[in-house]
């Protein structure tokens, strides 16, 4: 009981730390965008999460449960062939989807903007979907291997990290600064992971 509490909390605080970043970063951009710019970027960030939700169709979940499963009794092969597995696939669905989006963009803009004038930034903001895809199966993967106290860390450092490159990006280059921070944020991210990921020997890189 003591352990579900324990990483119930260290969760929350992951959550915490990305919803009070969410927020801080939401009132910046009130303020250098205006209403109408906070609505492009929401509805940005809207078409980036349903594509991604619909990328991954519930594997990460699936990820989490055999990745402990096979952890309680130590089979690393088989943790690490669904690992690269799943990236495989989920690589692939990201880059299937951003070219989908980059033959549409014109018309996605029209449909969630009701102007084809932000096909560019949807576009910029598409091409993450390859490397988060990545970011969720890697966070997938710890969540499985129970580790909270690394989990918590990466949480925190990945929400500064956005929360500082979209701030810096929205205000030099407003709207279009926001869609390429979400690229570069998605390969930071990765970054992050797989830097604590190997230091900690909990992944093999070749």
């Amino acid at each position: 009981m003591k352990r579900i509490v324990s990483a119930v909390s260290k969760i929350s605080l992951a959550s915490a730390a990305n919803i009070t970043t969410g927020i801080i970063r939401t009132k910046i951009f009130a303020v250098i965008l205006g209403t109408a710019g906070v609505g492009v970027v929401s509805q940005l960030t809207s078409f980036s999460g349903l594509v991604l939700f619909v990328c991954t169709a519930g594997i990460p979940i699936g990820i989490t449960k055999l990745v402990s499963e096979f952890e309680k009794e130590d089979k690393w092969q088989e943790i690490y062939e669904i690992l690269n597995k799943t990236l495989a696939l989920l690589v692939l669905f990201g880059a299937i989807s951003l070219i989908l989006t980059f033959c549409f963009a014109n018309e996605i803009s029209k449909l969630i903007l009701d102007s084809s004038s932000y096909s560019e930034y949807i576009v910029i903001v598409a091409m993450a979907f390859p490397f988060s895809v990545v970011m969720i199966v890697l966070d997938a993967y710890l969540r499985g291997l129970k580790k909270f106290n690394h989990y918590v860390k990466i949480s925190i450092i990945n929400s500064v990290i956005s929360l500082v490159t979209t701030v810096g990006f929205v205000y030099y280059f407003s709207i279009l600064g926001f869609a390429i921070s979400i690229f570069l944020i998605s390969i930071l991210n990765i970054i992050v992971y797989i830097w604590f990921l190997h230091r900690n020997k909990l992944i093999e890189l070749k």
